[in-house]
């Protein structure tokens, strides 16, 4: 049974300065990013474990990457959540469970979520908007799947780009990265299936 519990996330303006450190067809096949300006994919091995802990990946990217999609699905044994990315450039990424309340960057707003566990998804250089400001991506996905609940974009503000994913329990989780086209997925393991999944 996992025991692992909830990190503390701090104040979000550390959560800037770690990362400053640095179509569902997501959800199926594709390759490992490994091109110049994306993450290399040696750096993929270590991630790929399940763990309840930080991730932390840095970034070759040299401005801020287009977030274009956002999904979310049902797999045996997890459920992923996928971000797709204009060209061949992934940015940098911070993940980890957060204690309530959760908030938005810059206002500091409360932003309630379902479930017992939040899971925060920090991108940089990223933006979820054109030039004109326009969003691409919306504000909040509610997939409702057995251990994601519901997702909500919690920032897209000075190239950080963020969301925060309500789930039933914080169960241990991947981050992947993936090409053709250029994706982010983050797995989070169903709670009835510890020693089963991939």
């Amino acid at each position: 049974m996992n025991t692992a519990a909830r990190r503390p996330g701090g104040a979000f303006g550390e959560l800037l300065a770690a990362a400053l450190l640095l179509g569902l067809s997501g959800c199926g096949g594709g390759s490992e990013a490994g091109e110049e300006g994306a993450l290399s994919a040696d750096a993929d091995p270590p991630d790929r474990e399940w763990t309840a802990g930080v991730v932390d990946r840095p970034t070759k990217a040299t401005g801020p990457v287009l977030v274009r999609r956002v999904e979310a699905g049902r797999h045996p044994g997890f459920d992923r959540m996928v971000w797709e990315f204009a060209g061949d450039s992934l940015p940098g990424l911070h993940v980890e469970y957060v204690d309530e309340p959760v908030r938005a960057c810059g206002s500091g707003r409360v932003v309630p979520l379902p479930g017992d566990g939040w899971l925060r998804i920090a991108f940089q250089p990223a933006r979820g908007h054109s030039p004109e400001g326009r969003a691409t991506v919306p504000d909040s996905l509610v997939p409702a799947l057995p251990v994601i609940r519901k997702m909500v974009r919690t920032c897209d503000f000075e190239a950080v780009h963020g969301w925060t994913a309500g789930v039933v329990s914080p169960e241990p989780f991947r981050v992947l990265s993936l090409r053709d086209p250029t994706r982010i997925a983050v797995d989070v393991r169903h709670p009835d299936a510890r020693g089963e999944a991939p």
